[in-house]
């Protein structure tokens, strides 16, 4: 019977998922249905990541109605921790679109409601065309409020599709200095 508990206190601490909620994005110099729109496809891929469970946008949705939250103007960090209070989320994202001349960014935190401290935060930046942040942003957004930093610096890689395209990942950023380090003479102790 102990060893049954046990187990059950241990399954229960390893394998249960937090709950995380979005906040729609808030839209400064952009549509609103735009940042909508993200905040749909934010969503759906922390859905896909598996990591939390993630408080159906309709329930979001509805439970600021009934408080009496505005959608966009909750992007502060005392009203998301009331929202995810409410909700019993542990975690919540709120974010920003931005329009700046023929840029476009996508801002996010992660918000833990407990301790009312954003834990981690996340950027993209497109020049020129607002489908990158959804077709590109948001996966890069997601994977970085998730803490998977492989797939961060997507959006720095200004040569796309050329030759002359550098890979800014750590690995390849630390590979190329042990090179240079392995292959430059004054480094030589030999």
């Amino acid at each position: 019977m102990i060893k049954k508990i046990i187990l059950l206190i241990i399954f229960t601490f390893c394998f249960t998922k937090d709950y995380i909620a979005v906040i729609d994005f808030d839209a400064n110099n952009a549509r609103k249905s735009d940042a909508r729109v993200l905040t749909e496809r934010l969503t759906t891929e922390l859905i896909k990541v598996d990591q939390y469970i993630v408080v159906e946008r309709s329930k979001v949705d509805k439970m600021l109605k009934e408080q009496k939250f505005q959608h966009s103007g909750c992007v502060d960090i005392s009203c998301a921790v009331e929202v995810g209070n409410v909700l019993g989320a542990r975690y919540i994202v709120v974010g920003t679109m931005s329009k700046f001349g023929q840029t476009y960014t996508l801002d996010a935190r992660l918000v833990d409601v407990q301790s009312s401290e954003s834990i981690r935060s996340a950027a993209y930046t497109s020049q020129g065309r607002i489908d990158d942040l959804l077709l590109k942003g948001v996966p890069s957004v997601a994977r970085q409020l998730i803490g998977d930093y492989d797939g961060v610096n997507q959006s720095l890689d200004i040569n796309e599709g050329s030759d002359n395209s550098i890979d800014w990942s750590l690995n390849n950023f630390l590979h190329y200095y042990r090179v240079s380090f392995d292959i430059s003479p004054e480094y030589n102790q030999d």
